[in-house]
């Protein structure tokens, strides 16, 4: 166990659980990913503590907590700011369904719990009075940017195969290279993965489009890593890669490119098997939709399509823009501000008004349609009066093509 005489600047809270531990005798560390973080001088979302202290005794010592996942050991302490997860140093035993452990045993080695860590720049772990100390070579794999799994690669896929899919997010979300023993154990356990719920595959994949270093999915495409649960990403070539990467960061525009890309006709049965949200569905169906409309900078033509389709034209725009494909985004921005209208609650005139010309309620709604046309065509007729003249026109014209 190597030790780094170096400060990281936690937040008084942390800190505080920290001496409370120490003070009354247990060990404590900050481990994971708010070392490996502070090292690479990027953002630090949350702090997690490990420590010899038995859930009990974290209960007893902090009143304001509650039990996480107490069967592995994880009690969350509450402060002001945070919920720190506070996990006692374990032994993982059998993992029967490649994703948890059955059961864990508590252990008072430090080095013992480091070593049932997924990765060596994961395993580093940091308390104020001692230090960084790091078991596993974590450092050198941080300046060397590389990932590496914590001892026997292919045991530690094995017993969890969701730990292929973060290495492959820590790798292309820091930029780092996946080392060949690696990678290869990942390709052996790939299997595994069938193991895991969709929903954690479709988080994890999701991070993975979002991101920074996405052309690094190259070198894990020479496998047969996502041959089972996302085999559309073999579709991909070079210029696809880089139009997912330049992508805008939202979600639902990175999922739509990825699968205009990949396999578009089966974009309904995707959207069903990775158990998107209704939402979600509708967003990214819509986007497939339009995809391939030939945009022009016809105002006339634009607000037609913003009367049906306003609620995701901000974020069609940026996927329009990752495909490559027009958008007259500058056209949309001057109909709003111009408060052109382009839909019937825009209208200067209602159903009730209708209602005083025509008694029949099959033909308002159509009236007002054809009052919206006219004033998409020409915004100037948008005046109460002007209206009333023209739903007169058009009553008195229905009448007469019936009869």
């Amino acid at each position: 166990m190597k030790t780094y005489v170096k400060k990281i600047d936690l937040p008084k809270e942390i800190s505080d659980v920290l001496k409370i531990l120490n003070d009354n005798g247990f060990e404590a560390y900050v481990a994971g990913g708010a070392v490996r973080n502070f090292l690479l001088g990027r953002k630090i979302d949350d702090y997690d503590i490990t420590t010899n202290a038995t859930p009990d005794k974290v209960k007893k010592l902090f009143k304001k907590s509650f039990d996480t996942g107490i069967k592995h050991g994880t009690v969350t302490v509450v402060t002001k700011n945070y919920n720190v997860e506070v996990t006692t140093y374990r032994v993982d035993k059998d993992y029967k369904d490649h994703r948890r452990p059955e059961n864990v045993e508590f252990t008072k080695n430090l080095e013992n719990d480091l070593a049932r860590r997924d990765f060596t720049i994961n395993a580093l772990v940091y308390n104020p009075k001692e230090g960084i100390k790091d078991a596993f070579c974590g450092i050198e794999d941080l300046k060397a940017k590389r990932i590496k799994a914590v001892n026997d690669a292919n045991l530690r896929f094995y017993e969890d195969a969701l730990r292929i899919l973060r290495g492959i997010r820590f790798s292309l979300t820091l930029g780092f290279e996946i080392e060949d023993s690696t990678l290869n154990a990942m390709n052996n356990n790939a299997k595994y993965l069938m193991n895991i719920s969709v929903e954690r595959i479709k988080e994890e994949f999701t991070k993975i489009l979002l991101s920074e270093h996405f052309e690094r999915i190259e070198a894990v495409l020479k496998t047969d890593v996502f041959k089972n649960i996302i085999p559309d990403i073999y579709n991909l070539d070079k210029d696809s890669i880089l139009k997912i990467k330049s992508a805008s960061n939202n979600s639902c525009v990175k999922w739509a490119v990825f699968i205009y890309l990949t396999n578009k006709k089966n974009c309904d049965e995707i959207l069903r098997r990775y158990k998107f949200s209704n939402q979600e569905k509708k967003k990214i169906r819509f986007f497939i939709k339009n995809s391939d409309f030939a945009f022009c900078d016809d105002k006339v033509k634009l607000k037609l399509f913003m009367s049906e389709n306003l609620e995701f034209i901000e974020d069609f725009n940026l996927y329009m823009k990752s495909l490559g494909k027009y958008f007259p985004y500058k056209l949309y921005k001057n109909v709003l501000k111009n408060k052109e209208p382009f839909n019937i609650k825009m209208l200067d005139i209602d159903g009730s008004d209708i209602k005083k010309i025509v008694s029949d309620d099959k033909i308002i709604g159509k009236v007002l349609q054809h009052l919206l046309d006219c004033v998409i065509e020409n915004p100037d007729y948008n005046k109460k009066e002007k209206l009333k003249v023209k739903a007169e026109e058009y009553i008195w014209k229905l009448n007469h093509t019936q009869k």
